[in-house]
């Protein structure tokens, strides 16, 4: 084993085990699509010669390239989940804005009766 593997293989172990008790405490799905993610680079730390095998499989050259395809999918697709879940948030914040500006409004006849300043 070299330096890189003794250091981060421990620690994405770590991190396997912390989301095994996320995922016990609360029962959400990304705890488990996290544990994923930390078993999978675990193990192709461990074996690095295995990512070449599974690029050779797909049809991809190198194990380097077919880890770097994956990794631009991914943070495409997240930063796509990133935006829609902001659009819902901002849609979400005008609708409660509308609301409370509504439920606050005063009527023309109300503004009659209201007594002013100087009388």
């Amino acid at each position: 084993m070299n330096w890189f593997q003794i250091i981060f293989v421990p620690l994405l172990c770590l991190l396997a085990i912390l989301e095994v008790r996320a995922f016990l405490r609360n029962r959400q799905w990304i705890h488990t699509a996290r544990l994923l993610v930390w078993l999978s680079a675990s193990v192709l730390i461990c074996f690095p010669s295995l990512s070449s095998r599974l690029a050779s499989v797909l049809g991809i050259g190198r194990g380097t390239d077919l880890m770097f395809y994956g990794f631009a999918l991914a943070s495409t697709a997240f930063g796509f989940h990133l935006y829609g879940r902001q659009h819902r948030l901002r849609r979400d914040l005008v609708t409660l804005a509308r609301r409370d500006a509504i439920a606050g409004a005063v009527t023309g006849d109300e503004l009659g009766e209201q007594e002013t300043p100087d009388g």
